[in-house]
């Protein structure tokens, strides 16, 4: 492994790029290039700052959700008031790995108008069935829901959003919580807030096979036992241990040096010291960042926190944090990655692929919350397989590939992708 991760550090790739560094990434069909995936507005002229966007590819945005699957990553939801004012974007749109083509997917039904601040989580590794629930509507915090929905593909380019029915008593509305699965049947819910009042409570989602129907259940009852509440937070599972990453609320942000956790066969709380970066020491204390596991590792990318200067925090004047970290989940040892996010973002979102690239899409750029972008970030955390490369230096040096067969080359269709390519050369050749 060493020595191939060094033999593509040192030839990098197609593009030049070097795989361990954050890069932006561009759409490469992009009608509007400049105003398209890289919508970027400079931080001192906010208050000047207008939205021109094209119509191949999402709008900036923050307050969104990703997931992705073996070809695509997928951004639903989000809220830009420049663009759409009072309401939520109540949508989807996919990002081809390999052709970094956006298109915007077809969905029947109803998206709630709660898609800010929600929570998304896929039953597998797959786009076929994925749960969404809670959220804020505009004005934040006054218009939260507790109504939980299933997102399922229909076919290639359509997917469905339906409400689901639910026995036991459901959390209250809330948004900005975190959300894990077990299993494609179990799920918890973790903290978040009714726009009032800020919590940690964990609740239990399950698929009940004797009514067909997801359960809720509460596994804390009792709040004086339980860590300070707070939304925007993270979290991942780890057997029978849900490991909680930062978080707070308009006032505070969580520090990183101890992460409460909740034992769920003990139904109780308890706190993990963490061991510092030799050299960087414990990550700053943040909220509204992302959060990725892959494999023993767990990354935390981005966010915010409040100045020095408490005058500040009133008018939520927030600190943006651009730095990337890695926890390995074995020895709970910090370390900072040699890299930053090419433009600090909060109310980011972040999925990992199989492969191990971390995709982040959007945000909020400046302190206070003004600024959005619809900039792809990504950084590669173990080396591409040599099918990725292969695709990739095909699609770099044909180009016209992509106007030929847009939807035909992604990672799963491998050898329609060779046979596209053969043909085209022997009609060249012809």
């Amino acid at each position: 492994m060493g020595t191939i991760w060094g033999s593509l550090n040192k030839d990098k790739m197609a593009c030049g790029k070097d795989l361990k560094k954050v890069e932006v990434v561009p759409s490469h069909i992009c009608t509007q290039r400049a105003l398209g995936a890289n919508v970027f507005y400079d931080l001192f002229d906010y208050q000047n700052a207008v939205d021109s966007h094209c119509k191949c590819c999402p709008t900036s945005r923050s307050g969104h959700r990703s997931l992705c699957d073996l070809d695509y990553v997928y951004i639903i939801g989000g809220y830009n008031a420049r663009i759409n004012g009072t309401t939520t974007m109540r949508e989807v749109w996919r990002l081809n790995t390999v052709t970094h083509a956006w298109s915007q997917v077809n969905v029947d039904g109803l998206f709630p108008e709660t898609m800010a601040s929600f929570v998304a989580e896929q039953r597998d590794y797959s786009m076929r069935h994925s749960l969404i629930f809670g959220g804020t509507g505009f004005p934040f915090g006054l218009s939260a829901t507790n109504k939980l929905y299933s997102l399922k593909e229909t076919s290639d380019e359509t997917f469905r959003i339906d409400e689901e029915e639910t026995t036991g008593i459901p959390p209250p509305p809330s948004y900005g919580s975190a959300f894990v699965a077990a299993d494609d049947k179990t799920f918890y819910l973790i903290g978040g807030t009714t726009g009032q009042e800020y919590n940690l409570d964990i609740w239990k989602l399950f698929w009940s096979t004797e009514n067909q129907r997801w359960n809720w259940t509460q596994l804390t009852t009792h709040r004086y036992d339980s860590p300070v509440g707070r939304y925007r937070h993270e979290a991942v599972l780890i057997k029978d241990l849900i490991i909680i990453f930062g978080g707070g609320t308009p006032q505070w942000s969580e520090q990183l040096e101890k992460l409460n956790a909740y034992n769920i066969n003990e139904k109780r709380f308890l706190e993990i010291q963490t061991n510092p970066d030799l050299k960087h020491g414990f990550p700053q204390p943040r909220k509204c960042h992302a959060v990725v596991r892959y494999e023993d590792d767990v990354y935390i990318i981005g966010g915010c926190n409040e100045p020095p200067d408490a005058e500040f925090i009133g008018a939520q004047f927030y600190t943006v944090l651009n730095d990337l970290w890695k926890i390995n989940l074995t020895t709970l040892q910090w370390t900072k990655l040699d890299t930053n996010l090419v433009n600090g973002v909060f109310f980011h979102s972040a999925v990992v692929t199989f492969e191990g690239c971390i995709y982040i899409f959007g945000g909020c750029c400046d302190g206070r919350s003004a600024v959005r972008t619809n900039r792809v970030q990504r950084i590669w955390i173990r080396p591409p397989s040599l099918q990725r490369l292969a695709m990739q230096t095909i699609v770099h040096y044909l180009p016209e590939l992509l106007s030929q067969f847009p939807d035909r080359i992604r990672i799963s269709n491998v050898s329609g992708v060779i046979r596209d390519f053969h043909n085209h050369l022997n009609s060249n050749a012809a």
